[in-house]
């Protein structure tokens, strides 16, 4: 009997299984106290514009992480972030 390897990255060979998403620091300006503030953390860049309008990165916060894409909308925003919903 032949036992074949079969591993999720065999089965969707065009597709990696997981994604790389881009998390980071954001700053704003908050407009009750005329302040640029940091976020309180990091977070995705649609969640970040959503929340706080317009942002700029803060270099070095970033963090990348892996997630299932089974997990990601179409719009490439995990599942269940609520500014970042489909």
């Amino acid at each position: 009997m032949q036992v074949l390897d079969v591993t999720a990255s065999h089965l969707f060979a065009d597709e990696p299984v997981m994604k790389k998403v881009e998390y980071w620091r954001w700053r704003y300006h908050d407009a009750e106290t005329g302040l640029v503030r940091p976020t309180p953390f990091q977070m995705l860049e649609t969640e970040a514009r959503t929340t706080y309008g317009e942002v700029e990165r803060i270099e070095g916060s970033m963090t990348l992480r892996a997630v299932p894409r089974t997990a990601l909308t179409p719009a490439g925003c995990p599942l269940g972030g609520k500014p970042c919903r489909d």
